[in-house]
């Protein structure tokens, strides 16, 4: 019993080193920190620390939605964590929990007023409360859409997605993923 848990804890504590090298590399390495800080979190869920960056390398992965219930649990073991309404708030905006999430950003927002420097992030936390409060009105009047292949002249065999469209209708821009 004893070895198995020295062996569980000796893994652990790799894939933590190695989740927070990564995490500490920035934003285009959250997708494989999130793959290491998981193990350390299945051998330790409680760890304030890590189901915190665990959040937030979530939200920068291609598992936002899954950020929030690592938020939850870090505030709940340290409701001081920089930053952490706002996390809060994102998590709940992303799982359209949209008055779960103004009510978290309007106390980040309120954090904010005693900051110095802080009205980019206030205008940027003023921005997410209007996107929820439309996103509210959306959730219960939804509209149905349709997406179509417009053909060979603009889809190609790969991914195309995120179509930018001028001003004048002239020239469409979107991106395309493949080889």
């Amino acid at each position: 019993m004893y070895i198995r848990y020295k062996d569980g804890l000796e893994e652990a504590k790799k894939a933590l080193d190695q989740g927070y090298d990564l995490f500490e590399k920035g934003r285009g390495y959250y997708g494989k920190a999130l793959e290491f800080l998981e193990k350390a979190n299945a051998f330790n869920p409680n760890n304030t620390e890590l189901r915190y960056k665990l959040g937030i390398v979530s939200l920068g992965s291609g598992f936002k939605s899954r950020c929030l219930e690592h938020f939850k649990v870090a505030y709940s073991m340290d409701p001081k964590l920089k930053d952490i309404h706002y996390f809060l708030g994102r998590g709940y905006h992303l799982n359209l929990e949209l008055d779960k999430a103004i009510e978290e950003y309007k106390t980040f927002r309120l954090e904010l007023q005693s900051q110095k420097n802080s009205a980019d992030r206030v205008n940027e936390v003023n921005k997410l409360i209007q996107e929820c409060e439309f996103g509210k009105g959306y959730v219960k009047n939804p509209v149905r859409v349709f997406i179509d292949n417009m053909g060979e002249v603009v889809n190609s065999k790969y991914s195309d997605f995120s179509p930018l469209i001028t001003a004048d209708e002239s020239i469409m821009y979107f991106i395309v993923t493949g080889k």
